[in-house]
């Protein structure tokens, strides 16, 4: 989905598996741009968890955005509605 949106993933190809955990430390140094988080998760309490992470370019930026996770997690025709969501995001 992030190739046809024409945007990098930072999960490069060291990762295996269809879910590979990052940890913070590899999201520290990989430093996005933009960052991606499902709906269900409280952006508040995910950087109220994850502290360190407020050093990230996208959380100094305000790039943070949430999607529907049911439009990028799952396999099928709502993959369209993600493509959708990601591209206004450009």
């Amino acid at each position: 989905m992030m190739n046809y949106s024409k945007i990098d993933n930072l999960i490069d190809t060291s990762f295996i598996g269809a879910y590979p955990e990052l940890d913070e430390e590899y999201i520290l140094r990989k430093d996005p741009m933009v960052l991606l988080i499902p709906e269900s998760v409280l952006i508040v309490d995910f950087f109220n968890l994850h502290s360190n992470l407020k050093a990230l370019s996208a959380y100094k930026k305000h790039k943070i955005y949430q999607l529907d996770k049911n439009h990028i997690s799952r396999q099928g025709p709502r993959i369209f509605y993600g493509l959708h969501e990601l591209n206004a995001l450009k």
